[in-house]
This record gives C-alpha cells, sequence and structure tokens, in this order.
C-alpha cells in the first residue's frame, strides 16, 4: 500500500508547495563512511550479468522514467501501484507490452546499456528489484538502505549507485553479482537525485553527482531568512568509495520580484531572494549540472510570487562550484510576458536536454507543463520565448499529462517522452514540430475507479 496517496489532492489542487527545507544542523563535509556489505540474495529467481560489453551513449540521471540506449523501450515507475510499465516506442509503437510488480512505492528506474536488465528504487520497501527485459519478469529483490530513491547506472552498466533518502547513504551495486558492495555515508539529509558523468567513452574513473534534497543552513544563516540557506550536491568517484570527492553548495539568488515587508522591517519594493530547496532531480550536458528546484523565499509575506519560486540552478563539472550567473528563476520570464493569462510555473521538478542540441525541457509538476530553455554556449540556460498574438515575450510552454515528474529524450531528438504521476500516463512528444506538442498519451497505469480511494 503507498504510504502517500493522501497527499494526491493536495499536490493537485496546490500548486505551489511552501518550501522552508533544512534541519537546523549545517552540513558536515566529512569523509565518507564506507560498509562493505555482503550480498543478500532475498527472492532470487536468476542472477543474470548485466554490462554485456555494451556502453551507454550519454551521462546517466536518476527518473522516474527510463528509455533504452536503442530508443526502442520505455520503463516507467507507478509509485502508487507498485508496479513498473515497459512500453514500445520503437517506430513510434507507443504499446504497452508489459506491468511488472516490484517492491512498495517505486521512484525511479535505470536501464542497462544493453537493455537486458531495468533496476528499480521501492522506496516502501527498502529495496532495488532487478527486471529482465527480455522475458520482463522481476529476478531480485536488493536490500539497499532505507527508503531508496534515485539510482543512476555507470556508463558500463557495473556497478548502480542508489540514494537512500532516510539513512542517509548511498548504496554501491555490482550489477554482475547484485550485491551491495559499499555503503557510503552522505552527511547531511535527504539525499534524491543521482547522475553519473560518461567520460572517455565510458570507460575508466567516473564522478557521481548526488542532490540533497532539503537545504542546509549557512555557517551566518538559518532557514528563515531569504539568504540562510543553501542547496548542496555531493561528488562521489566510481573508483573511490571510501572518500567524498567534494561537495558543491547552490546559493541564494535574486529572483527578479520585489515584495512589500514594511511589515517585516523593510520597504515598499525590497528586492526578494531566495534559496535552492527540494533538489529532486539533476542532469549533466557538456560539463554542467542542472538541477530544477523550488526554492524558498521565506521571510514573507506569503504569496504565491514571494515565498516560493522556479529555480533551475547550475554548476561547473570540472570546478565542482556553482556557475557564477548560471541559476535562472522561471517565474521571472511569466513575469516578464505581457501574454494573458500568465501560467507560473510551480515545482520544477525534472528536465532532460536535446543530445545534439542546446534545448532543454523543464517538467513543472504543478502546472502540467514543460518549459523550454536554451544554453548559451558557456551553458548558462535561459528560458525559450514565442511570438504569440503579437507578443513576443511569451513563455515556450508544452503542454502534458496530470503532475509530470519526470521526462526522457531518445537519441535522435525527434521525441521527449514525459511521466504524469496522478494520470498514470506518459505524454509523447514531437519535437520536430514547431510548436513542439503532444502527439500520443500512453497510459502506464490503471486510473482509480471513480469513487474510489485510489
Amino acid at each position: 500500500m503507498n504510504r502517500f496517496r493522501f497527499i494526491v489532492s493536495i499536490l493537485v489542487l496546490v500548486p505551489i508547495l511552501q518550501a522552508c527545507g533544512g534541519t537546523p544542523a549545517a552540513t558536515t563535509e566529512a569523509p565518507a563512511v564506507v560498509e562493505q556489505t555482503p550480498a543478500a540474495p532475498a527472492d532470487t529467481q536468476a542472477v543474470v550479468p548485466a554490462t554485456g560489453g555494451a556502453i551507454a551513449r550519454n551521462p546517466s540521471s536518476s527518473s522516474p522514467i527510463a528509455i533504452s540506449d536503442d530508443d526502442s523501450l520505455l520503463v516507467v515507475a507507478n509509485n502508487l501501484d507498485d508496479s513498473v510499465s515497459v512500453i514500445n516506442v520503437g517506430g513510434d509503437a507507443n504499446t504497452k507490452v508489459a506491468q511488472i510488480e516490484v517492491g512498495d512505492e517505486p521512484r525511479t528506474v535505470a536501464i542497462t546499456p544493453d537493455k537486458r536488465l531495468a533496476y528499480v528504487t521501492n522506496q516502501g520497501s527498502a529495496i532495488v528489484s532487478v527486471i529482465d527485459l527480455t522475458t520482463n519478469q522481476k529476478t531480485q529483490d536488493i536490500p539497499v538502505g532505507v527508503e531508496p530513491y534515485g539510482i543512476a547506472l555507470t556508463p558500463d552498466g557495473a556497478r548502480a549507485y542508489v540514494a537512500n533518502s532516510a539513512s542517509n547513504t548511498v548504496s554501491v551495486i555490482d550489477t554482475a553479482s547484485n550485491a551491495v558492495v559499499a555503503t557510503i555515508a552522505i552527511p547531511g539529509v535527504q539525499p534524491r537525485g543521482v547522475a553519473i558523468t560518461n567520460n572517455n567513452g565510458g570507460q575508466g574513473q567516473q564522478f557521481v553527482y548526488v542532490t540533497q534534497f532539503l537545504s542546509q543552513p549557512t555557517a551566518s544563516g538559518g532557514p528563515m531568512q531569504d539568504q540562510g540557506s543553501e542547496g548542496k550536491v555531493f561528488v562521489l568517484s566510481t573508483t573511490d568509495d571510501a572518500q567524498i570527492q567534494g561537495v558543491i553548495s547552490l546559493s541564494a539568488h535574486e529572483t527578479g520580484f520585489a515584495a512589500d515587508r514594511t511589515k517585516f522591517g523593510g520597504t515598499e519594493a525590497d528586492p526578494t531572494f531566495a534559496y535552492p530547496n527540494q533538489l529532486q532531480a539533476i542532469v549533466l550536458k557538456n560539463g554542467r549540472g542542472y538541477l530544477p528546484n523550488v526554492a524558498a523565499s521565506p521571510e514573507g509575506p506569503v504569496k504565491f510570487n514571494v515565498d516560493t519560486q522556479a529555480f533551475l540552478s547550475v554548476f561547473d563539472v570540472a570546478a565542482k562550484s556553482e556557475l557564477v550567473g548560471g541559476t535562472i528563476n522561471l517565474h521571472a520570464a511569466v513575469k516578464n510576458q505581457t501574454f494573458k493569462p500568465k501560467l507560473f510555473l510551480a515545482n520544477p521538478w525534472a528536465i532532460a536536454f536535446e543530445h545534439g542540441g542546446n534545448e532543454g525541457y523543464v517538467a513543472s509538476a504543478a502546472s502540467d507543463v514543460l518549459v523550454k530553455v536554451t544554453l548559451a554556449d558557456n551553458g548558462v540556460p535561459s528560458v525559450v520565448t514565442v511570438p504569440a498574438e503579437g507578443d513576443t515575450t511569451r513563455v515556450a510552454l508544452v503542454d502534458v499529462g496530470k503532475n509530470p515528474r519526470g521526462i526522457v529524450i531518445n537519441n535522435a531528438d525527434t521525441r521527449a517522452y514525459v511521466m504524469n504521476y496522478i494520470s498514470k500516463d506518459v505524454s509523447v512528444i514531437d519535437l520536430t514540430a514547431s510548436p513542439e506538442a503532444e502527439v500520443a498519451r500512453i497510459q502506464s497505469a490503471d486510473l482509480p475507479a471513480p469513487g474510489s480511494d485510489g
């Protein structure tokens, strides 16, 4: 039974989550604590070596929807149904071929480069399920840490890195034996998103980036100050599980909005700031890391365009530091739009980029749209605007299903696939159309019967 079903209606009705993040304790940037963990082959039917000699084309990142390296299969986590769906999208078939029971509350999925196995985190049962995609059967459950969330694979598929959000650890799985071979302690709280580089043709050392979901207070600040907290991303190495390689801090930024803070000791038009928070996902492209997040501006007043913002934060992979001038506020682009109505882009939850270009799409979970962005040569993003009814400032949006939480793009850059959490389906987006548009909707899991509790 899914523990979170009771909040579904809240997610639909409340467009912006209150985003005061973190715990009172500051993050300690300390060496990782590594435990060598023996295999626990629970519920084992067969163990199939995962690598097969194939190398992934691109960096990997955790997501509730994954696409195979040959663009033919999707695997989608059905969190409310304790299952995953396998969907054939080769040649625009767009057909669900299997729905497979896994553990409680599946969150994210990773497919091996050879398309033979899928690994699924199950937040409610503290396991990673292994799916044989040649038979569409679950073959094994691997015990990991508490409330596993994000999972990503190395380019050769030899190892999976799992963020355990409640035990504040990362489990490292050897996919040849499906055994946990290391457990890395992550300072702070709630590791969530995972991304892994694809350097040197996928060979040798790679770097693993793990987001901390909630922000942490700065040394001189606190969670109730607009500039009092910062987001954290931890850097690991695939060749050294004993040491955290670095910690990237994502600082507060000006939002582009002013607020009347005369009742809070300010002026009638105080510029507002917000700090990155709710770091759910992370994507790597061209030496940069991109993190959509619900930024918090807690000093007040409580107002939809003051207390939370839709940030896209950026860091420099090589420097292991925030990219100066890289962070943007999606809401600011909407503010500058003269076209009405203005749809504020609440709860940016996921992002994907075209492989051969600089265009990307941010999933706004509470607004049921994708927001189109583009990258400058230095990797700094900006929101794309399109002419509409004489207005050149209109933000480029693509309508999708209810509560989009994951997005992947095929290698040909012709299709995007969006996992919609509430409507339990996948939107198929034609990226060759101008403007981009949904061309199909694939039901991933059955909707609840009318009048039922879901």
